[in-house]
């Protein structure tokens, strides 16, 4: 098909997955991601926003579609909804295969944009007119919205046999793919496998990561590959590997959205009241520790911040640590009740210093022009992968009160039981 006949295709589909044959489609103003389409669909409460993906006929064949798991992950996540945090509601999902393997996935779910004004956070943190008390707030009401998001109580009402059950679904769709080996060797597509710890057939840290030394390491300096050298002596080692493994960190596993992209958590708006927070983009999601979740989410938040072409003019670095500390504080605060599971997510952003580590490492692969910086910023965390805590606990030390008290003296409880670790590290560094 030429361009013309694809969106004619496109347009049929989404109308007969809405079941609408006569609704209107308008494309948005605003991009869609690298290899997708986004649509808004005229029809009741708003319309539907639509998202549409395709392998063999705009992208290349070996391109992995993951609406469906999306789709999977929004009814799943449907109960985090607590009148502030929540999903996006599926109107609808559908799936189009072609000849030769081709697929077109067409997804419709809530309509953000008809709820209100909405603003990712980052537009309100690198805002220079946004007064830094309210990106303050956006950061502290973000780290809260996380913190119920890896609750026990929120766990615990997820339906864990069902949740298990689709990542199995999802690792045999990869693992049984007639062409695994070359979506394998695309390090674009790493990022929709369901995330499996020390698992030896498709294991972040034992397979993948090894796969982005080398892919970084092409055509690199003597300068970039002695950096590789270090951080590979690290995240490599067996002890390392044992030693961030959940049964010996007491990082917990979680079910989680894995996908933190800049603009994954949208802000809906009422003036300068955020009246709801969404969680958005459910493409991968699965088990994976909290101190991942929050390595991942951390890195890939500073990362957008600072390649974004102004950003040393619009937000001073001091400032940007408070809001990013901020973030942190109430995260660990959660809803400020002094229980295990406080003590539980100090341990997770204690952690998530080696796990921004490997995110690092992992962008430094997709992306090879930002490898120097990349890997500066993975060196860095590897050195000091306390370095998060200690973000924490300078913000706790502005505030007043037990609560800030409290988290002063549970990050200090676990930054001292984390020495065993970060002196692990500093072995090879």
């Amino acid at each position: 098909m030429n361009r013309d006949k694809f969106l004619a295709y496109e347009h049929d589909c989404i109308r007969q997955a809405s079941g609408r044959p006569e609704a209107k489609i308008r494309p948005l103003k605003r991009p869609g991601g690298l290899r997708s389409r986004t649509y808004l669909l005229d029809g009741p409460n708003g319309g539907s926003f639509v998202k549409c993906l395709d392998a063999g006929y705009s992208n290349p064949a070996n391109f992995f579609p993951t609406l469906d798991n999306e789709a999977e992950g929004y009814r799943f996540f449907a109960g985090f909804d607590d009148g502030l945090a929540a999903v996006p509601e599926v109107y609808f999902f559908q799936s189009f295969p072609g000849s030769a393997d081709q697929e077109l996935q067409v997804l419709g779910m809530t309509n953000l944009d008809a709820l209100g004004v909405v603003q990712s956070p980052r537009d309100i943190y690198w805002d220079p007119a946004v007064h830094v008390e309210r990106k303050e707030a956006v950061a502290s009401l973000c780290g809260r919205a996380l913190a119920r998001l890896t609750s026990t109580e929120f766990q615990g009402s997820l339906d864990r046999v069902t949740g298990v059950a689709a990542i199995r679904l999802q690792t045999d769709k990869f693992l049984d793919h007639p062409r695994r080996e070359q979506l394998l060797a695309s390090v674009g597509n790493h990022a929709a496998l369901p995330w499996a710890y020390q698992n030896k057939v498709m294991g972040e840290m034992n397979v993948l990561l090894p796969r982005w030394l080398e892919m970084a390491g092409r055509e690199a300096t003597p300068e970039t590959r002695a950096k590789l050298n270090q951080i590979g002596h690290v995240l490599t080692d067996r002890e390392m590997l044992d030693a961030l493994s959940p049964g010996q960190s007491s990082d917990r596993i979680i079910f989680s959205p894995r996908d933190r992209n800049d603009g994954n958590t949208l802000l809906v708006l009422d003036g300068d009241e955020v009246r709801r927070i969404f969680e958005v983009d459910l493409e991968f999601w699965g088990l994976e520790t909290g101190g991942r979740l929050v390595g991942r989410y951390v890195a890939i938040q500073r990362t957008a911040g600072s390649y974004n072409g102004a950003v040393q003019k619009r937000v001073r670095p001091a400032a940007e640590g408070m809001l990013m500390g901020a973030f942190l504080y109430h995260f660990i605060l959660g809803d400020g009740r002094d229980t295990p599971e406080l003590a539980l997510r100090a341990v997770s952003v204690g952690l998530a210093g080696f796990h921004a580590a490997i995110c690092w490492l992992y962008m430094a692969a997709l992306e090879p022009l930002g490898i120097p910086n990349l890997l500066d910023d993975a060196l860095a965390c590897l050195r000091a992968p306390d370095r998060f805590l200690a973000l924490a606990a300078d913000y706790a030390g502005s505030q007043q009160g037990d609560q800030a008290e409290l988290v002063v003296e549970t990050v200090e409880q676990v930054r001292t039981a984390l020495h065993p670790l970060i002196a692990l590290a500093a072995r090879f560094l």
